[in-house]
């Protein structure tokens, strides 16, 4: 059936809305990864400026990356049972509060704190955004198109990161790195209303419950893990710095697995990994943080 140019001149408009929402909604994802790379090639200038010990230089490399990496899971709950729009901004806010802080204070520990509240806030945005992507893209055809581009957004955004923040340390104070995080937040923020679709929370009737055993399980075996595996970097492998947390977080994400057999509205469905297909983006998902890992190794050594 032709369309009247009316209908074609509304649908036009709505496909340029709905690409410019995504485009934004985009650019805030990859922005959640730049960030996550944006102190590690002028780490040494920081360490020097404060006067880092090697300890406090790890902790400043995993402040941003443990919280967004362990929280992630409760994010996406929390965007189930209060919509992701409204998950989004909240997010965001958390995200440009922090990235604003950070380089504005001369303390280690305030620098500290504002990357783990970064992380905190990215944990609650990445879910969320993903959740506007949905409604702007009901039909399953829209949608995978939609998550092939999404899937290389990160790539881009940890790419820039590393390259962006070596040239502008190079340039001007380490500091001004921070202007990126903090002008996409702003930019996610102001043009939330007028972009993004309204996603009301779903009916209370039918809300999924916050699972908070589930959560703290996760998150604590999730991060735990995590740090061990980052510390082994610098340790030995059967160091007691290494094996302490990764077999507590190891342990600690059994125990997950088994909880979200027993409760009613679990953060992660048993039958999640059971799918192939997931298990092999998984797999491709691991290969690539590796292969960053990797390159960010070779690059200080």
């Amino acid at each position: 059936m032709t369309k009247t140019p009316t209908e074609a001149k509304r649908d036009s408009e709505s496909n340029t809305s709905t690409r410019l929402a995504f485009t934004i909604l985009a650019t805030v994802q990859g922005t959640l990864i730049f960030t996550i790379a944006l102190i590690m090639i002028p780490l040494a200038v920081i360490a020097d400026e404060f006067s880092l010990s090697s300890s406090q230089i790890l902790l400043l490399q995993v402040a941003y990356g443990l919280p967004f990496s362990g929280l992630l899971l409760f994010g996406g709950r929390l965007t189930d049972r209060y919509g992701p729009r409204r998950m989004f901004t909240t997010g965001l806010t958390i995200f440009a509060i922090a990235s604003l802080a950070a380089p504005t204070t001369s303390s280690f520990d305030v620098l500290i704190a504002m990357r783990f509240l970064q992380g905190i806030g990215g944990a609650i945005v990445a879910p969320a955004a993903l959740g506007v992507v949905r409604s702007l893209y009901p039909d399953m055809a829209g949608f995978g198109r939609a998550m092939a581009i999404w899937g290389g957004v990160s790539v881009v955004g940890a790419v820039l990161g590393f390259i962006s923040s070596g040239m502008i340390a190079s340039v001007v104070s380490w500091r001004w790195m921070f202007a990126v995080p903090v002008a996409v937040s702003l930019l996610g923020l102001v043009t939330t209303s007028s972009l993004l679709p309204a996603t009301p929370p779903a009916d209370r009737t039918q809300r999924p419950g916050l699972d908070p055993l589930g959560a703290l399980l996760a998150t604590s075996g999730i991060i735990l893990s995590s740090y061990a595996l980052i510390v082994s970097q610098e340790a030995i492998w059967l160091s007691a710095g290494v094996l302490g947390p990764l077999a507590m977080g190891i342990f600690l994400l059994m125990a997950f697995l088994i909880v979200e057999r027993k409760v009613r509205d679990p953060l992660l469905p048993p039958t999640f990994l059971r799918n192939p297909v997931r298990l092999v983006g998984l797999a491709g998902m691991l290969l690539a943080a590796a292969g960053a890992a990797l390159g960010h190794a070779l690059i200080n050594d």
